[in-house]
């Protein structure tokens, strides 16, 4: 089926989730080239493979955040690639910081799984 039979709502859908993840592919392929600069890793190393699914997923996320935010399009490249190349900690770093400022004070940081 050709892009063009796909309604627009969801040609929309599908170009921005798909440029959402190169964009997020580069952020970790830059994390990736500065962890083998470190010498922490070898550049062509099973590392590199688990890449691809926290690209995807980190690029998801920045699009979503981009899109809450209402923001252009330079700024939403920006967040989504920010978004990957910090990675999955980052991002579990803001969502503990939100449900700690959700949550009542008491016991909040203690029921924390350990990092």
């Amino acid at each position: 089926m050709p892009l063009e039979n796909v309604p627009p709502p969801w040609r929309e859908t599908l170009v921005g989730g798909a440029l959402a993840i190169a964009l997020a592919i580069v952020g970790r392929l830059m994390f990736h080239a500065r962890q083998v600069q470190a010498g922490r890793r070898r550049f062509l190393s099973v590392h590199l493979a688990w890449e691809l699914p926290v690209a995807i997923a980190t690029g998801l996320i920045g699009k979503g955040v981009a899109s809450y935010y209402g923001l252009g399009d330079w700024q939403e490249t920006a967040a989504i690639v920010t978004v990957a190349y910090l990675g999955p900690g980052f991002v579990e770093a803001v969502i503990w910081r939100v449900v700690d400022r959700l949550l009542p004070a008491k016991g909040a940081a203690n029921d924390r799984p350990a990092s």
